[in-house]
């Protein structure tokens, strides 16, 4: 009994790549296709996900370029109060929303486009850690804090917000965010 299924990502190639492999393999077959929907966030009917099997071993294959996301590895997501949905990869920051994707990276203004973590806090206000750098996405543009010189902590690795009295990030926004 297989009890792990490899995956497979492809960059546009997804369904070329299960056709070769159907092609060199005797006893392989096609166990199930997805394809994007109405929905998104490909385009409708183009293959998103297919299940198949290499003389009785199954296989998933991935294909990211139709994902809309710049890297095959996800490192953090949020969902956040507005219905969007932030996903952080070692390739950039990407926003997914009204089925659209919109990936920042450090043309943007992001000090790194590796990002770990992100959160946000009470106010709606995207907190992230690039690169080791903490970082702010406010009315469509980054702020950043370097280690060590913006602020008096040699790493940043986690983000949570200090509610210990209650009010606003005010002026100076890094005191209420815990790092």
């Amino acid at each position: 009994m297989q009890r792990i299924s490899p995956c497979l990502w492809f960059d546009n190639q997804a369904e070329e790549a299960v056709n070769f492999y159907l092609a060199i393999f005797k006893n392989s077959k096609i166990k199930s296709v997805t394809n994007f929907s109405e929905a998104g966030p490909g385009k409708p009917g183009t293959v998103m996900v297919i299940s198949f099997e290499l003389d009785g071993y199954e296989f998933v294959v991935y294909d990211k370029a139709k994902s809309g996301l710049p890297s095959n590895s996800v490192a953090a997501l949020a969902s956040t109060a507005d219905g969007s949905l932030w996903i952080g990869t070692p390739a950039g920051l990407t926003l997914y929303r009204d089925r659209e994707f919109r990936t920042y990276t450090t043309r943007d203004g992001l000090p790194d486009n590796s990002i770990t973590e992100l959160y946000e806090d009470h106010a709606g206000t995207l907190w992230l850690i690039a690169g080791g750098y903490l970082s702010r996405f406010q009315d469509g543009k980054f702020t950043n804090w370097a280690p060590g010189k913006d602020i008096a902590v040699t790493a940043v690795r986690h983000i949570r917000e200090d509610h210990r009295d209650g009010g606003e990030m005010g002026r100076d926004p890094v005191s209420k965010v815990c790092v």
